[in-house]
């Protein structure tokens, strides 16, 4: 995706049914130690999205949220359907008012200070020892 190799296949797709797929893949990624919850909007709407990007996102926010969670916790995934009004999207987003499909990934770990959070989507910032993490994770999920 960085290098703009990536090839993007956009589909619709129920953002539900990616969810329910990975969660397979997901518990052993996170643990026998972490709560999995996912929460799913059954009248969910349909999103236009690469398939495996969305999965990459889930994952990676997965990923990230069991390392906040050394001593175990719970992950919620949550899907929603929200409408954004004029005055909720803020100024100087470029995201126009209307109706989309929230996707919430929360944890319960230790969470981050102030000057993690203004570094978070940098490419190749971690706050992961040698060796255990790229700096891609949270910079892939935003881009």
């Amino acid at each position: 995706m960085f290098s703009r190799k990536q090839v993007l296949r956009p589909e619709v797709l129920n953002l539900n049914d990616s969810i329910l797929n990975l969660k397979n893949l997901l518990r052993p990624i996170i643990g026998e130690d972490i709560d999995l919850l996912t929460v799913l909007d059954p009248a969910l709407g349909r999103i236009e999205a690469d398939a495996g990007q969305m999965e990459q996102i889930i994952m990676n926010l997965a990923v990230n949220a069991r390392d906040a969670m050394l001593q175990g916790g719970g992950l919620t995934i949550k899907t929603e359907n929200v409408t954004l009004a004029g005055d909720a999207v803020g100024a100087g987003s470029n995201v126009p008012p209307g109706d989309y499909v929230l996707l919430t990934v929360s944890d319960t770990g230790h969470g981050m200070d102030a000057q993690t959070k203004s570094q978070i989507f940098d490419p190749f910032f971690t706050t992961k020892r040698e060796g255990k993490g790229t700096g891609l994770g949270l910079s892939t999920v935003y881009g």
